[in-house]
């Protein structure tokens, strides 16, 4: 009898772990399995993120007043060498002209550094239909446009890589100027955290913000440096806000 009851206690130990299984929480590892890591999907980068390193990958690249990287007799946005070095076809109007031209030659300007990092992240180097080339996600091609009509208020504080930084820097009201906040690099054995396409140094430049000041300095090859104060702060949301 007792040999008996021995046995059937055994026995109901023994099934007792398999018997409370189906009632273990599904994120609960099985007695003696090995745990596991849940599956997560990586997520894309955010869209300023990766124009923020496209307008990185511009650094040097000669300043041309009119160049936006959008390549007018291909339809297409160019590859940073063709800005850097070989040139594109790209609108040109000299001093005093009314009108413009169409030239071959690299660079681009403020609002170009914009336009093209944003647009060329969207549609890579393919060619555009008409009707592709007016969803970009930076529409206008100037900075003022870009302020008004491209660009959603944001506050200095809660600044991210591919925000913009605009400027009024003859007090007119109208935004003549636009560089990209794209967060702590090094370069060339210095600290920044924008980058500016500027006539003043002649080229797409490094550059650094502070937010106590406001103030975006840049520095020419010559050492000599310039300070703007920020007028106001934008962020692109990947679609256009408005039309011309």
């Amino acid at each position: 009898m007792y040999k008996d009851l021995t046995l059937a206690v055994l026995v109901a130990l023994i099934a007792l772990p398999m018997m409370l299984i189906p009632f273990l929480p599904v994120d609960q590892p099985m007695p003696g399995a090995a745990p596991t890591v849940p599956y997560t999907a990586p997520e894309e980068r955010p869209l300023g993120d990766r124009a923020a390193r496209r307008a990185r990958s511009l650094l040097g690249a000669p300043y041309r007043w009119g160049g936006k990287g959008f390549d007018l007799a291909e339809r297409r946005f160019v590859d940073p060498s063709s800005i850097t070095f070989t040139g594109y076809h790209r609108y040109h109007r000299p001093p005093g002209a009314s009108n413009g031209v169409i030239v071959h030659g690299p660079g681009l300007d403020c609002s170009g550094l914009v336009f093209w990092a944003f647009n060329r992240e969207e549609f890579g180097s393919r060619s555009l239909s008409q009707r592709a080339y007016a969803s970009r996600a930076v529409y206008h091609e100037g900075a003022d446009g870009q302020y008004r009509g491209d660009a959603y208020r944001i506050s200095k504080e809660s600044l991210r890589p591919g925000d913009l930084l605009f400027f009024d820097t003859d007090g007119t009201g109208k935004m003549d100027h636009v560089a990209m906040f794209v967060g702590d690099y090094r370069h060339e054995g210095r600290s920044y955290n924008s980058v500016d396409a500027t006539f003043y140094a002649g080229a797409v430049v490094p550059a650094l913000y502070c937010m106590a000041s406001e103030t975006l300095t840049t520095w020419r090859t010559d050492g000599a440096r310039r300070s703007l104060r920020v007028t106001a702060y934008g962020r692109i949301v990947g679609a256009r806000r408005a039309g011309p």
